[in-house]
């Protein structure tokens, strides 16, 4: 059998590939903007102070500084400025995979492991989603700042503008882990090629939807001057300019590979004093109530911007992990069947099929309950009675979800010992006991909303 790992030539045509793509698409936008120190015009001041909150503020300054112009001092506007920028990022991201997966050229030519083409594949439709939902994002920040030109954005129409595109964004950055996941699953012991490559732009347009949100999130509701200036339409100029740069990134995303925790951490460590470290501080502490704190911490530090010292955006975070977790595997399960094998292994996949697509189909639900929550609770329309139903499903759905979980393993061991020892079993096993891990933290930090 041919290996999958793939060879240098693979990897070099695949970058060019990827390079070629995004310079056809941007070659019209404007010069990537090189690093420079913060400006004195008041707003690349404002910008300075601004992205020193997020988590990644060099690339926030750099891609926001062209539309400086736009937001002036408006924060809304910054932040759909943002959204833009990262809906730019995550079309042309998407567009890659997508001319990738019917081929052209010499990357046409080399031979990819079929699990990792399944995984471009699925690459495509959850960036294209998350591109959407950035969009979507920018689009009610959009009607925010109307509707206070208007003198009609009022403080609970905001809330619940600014909820939508918190919880929007929030998914966004799940469905691209979601990409990234698939490549982690489909050739885990490759340690270059196409699945390198992907996962490291994976990781630099994570950085773009992350800052977005961080800014969104800045928003304050008391005092603020929405309309701050009569500047044009911040969205439709960051959207027709938001290619520039995406060459450079692509062409050296082979070296920009998915940011390692620790990485995490120090970048959360540089930031301090700033939101950042209130809200890594809140993770850890809250992280310690569950059975897997370090794993917890670990997969929840990069949405810190996204739930600050939020309770119930913490728990929306992770209930969206364990969502993003439970589909890869599923995805996983689906190659294994394909592959074909014994009577009681391919029997005891099909169940497994079916149980872990439900536990993640309950962990998307459990996220879009919380989400219900913290939109009610930000428009002020939340009573403690309905609070404590919104969580009491979550828990339901939740406590299913792991019950699901252990169901799929029960069925290799309930199909006899070779089915249960065959390669497919153990791996099913080691992956259900990786997804539950997610899983109950997620029900561990909905336990801890206090109410």
């Amino acid at each position: 059998m041919p290996s999958s790992r793939a060879g240098p030539r693979h990897v070099v045509l695949v970058m060019l590939f990827f390079a070629a793509a995004v310079a056809a698409r941007g070659a019209d936008a404007a010069s990537p903007v090189t690093t420079r120190p913060c400006g004195a015009a008041a707003a690349a001041s404002f910008l300075c102070s601004r992205c020193a909150t997020t988590v990644y503020p060099a690339v926030c300054y750099d891609s926001l500084l062209p539309y400086a112009g736009a937001f002036q001092d408006s924060r809304v506007r910054l932040a759909r400025a943002a959204a833009d920028v990262a809906a730019a990022r995550l079309r042309d991201f998407s567009a890659s995979l997508d001319e990738l997966v019917h081929g052209s050229g010499d990357v046409g030519a080399v031979t990819t492991p079929p699990r990792v083409a399944a995984a471009v594949r699925d690459c495509v439709g959850t960036v294209s989603s998350a591109a959407g939902l950035a969009r979507r994002s920018s689009a009610a920040l959009g009607r925010l700042d109307a509707g206070a030109a208007a003198g009609g954005g009022g403080s609970r129409l905001a809330r619940w503008e600014v909820s939508n595109a918190k919880t929007w964004l929030s998914a966004a950055m799940a469905n691209v882990a979601t990409c990234a996941d698939g490549f982690a699953d489909a050739d885990s012991g490759s340690a270059a090629g196409i699945e390198e490559v992907v996962a490291g732009e994976a990781a630099n347009v994570s950085k773009y939807t992350s800052n977005a949100l961080a800014l969104v999130n800045g928003i304050p509701f008391s005092g603020l001057d929405l309309a701050a200036t009569s500047t044009g339409k911040t969205g439709s100029a960051a959207t027709s300019t938001g290619k520039a740069g995406s060459a450079t990134a692509m062409t050296g995303m082979a070296g920009s590979a998915a940011t390692s925790m620790g990485e995490a951490r120090a970048v959360a460590a540089m930031t301090e004093p700033t939101a950042a470290s209130s809200a890594t501080a809140f993770l850890r502490s809250r992280c310690a109530t569950t059975r897997y704190p370090d794993v917890c911490y670990d997969s929840l530090l990069p949405y810190a911007s996204t739930f600050q010292t939020s309770h119930v955006k913490l728990a929306v975070a992770a209930a969206n992990v364990a969502a993003a977790k439970l589909r890869a595997f599923s995805a996983r399960i689906n190659d294994l069947l394909a592959q074909g094998g014994a009577a009681r292994v391919d029997a005891a996949l099909k169940d497994c099929k079916s149980t872990i697509s439900d536990a993640g189909d309950l962990a998307r639900q459990s996220s879009a309950e919380l989400g219900q929550l913290d939109a009610g609770a930000a428009a002020a329309g939340v009573s403690s009675r309905q609070a404590r139903w919104h969580v009491s499903n979550v828990q339901t759905w939740l406590s299913a979800a792991i019950t699901d979980e252990g169901t799929c393993t029960d069925g290799f061991e309930e199909a006899g010992e070779a089915a249960a020892g065959s390669p497919a079993g153990k791996e099913v096993a080691a992956g259900v006991a990786r997804v539950k891990q997610h899983t109950s933290i997620a029900l561990a930090l909905v336990n801890g909303i206090p109410l």
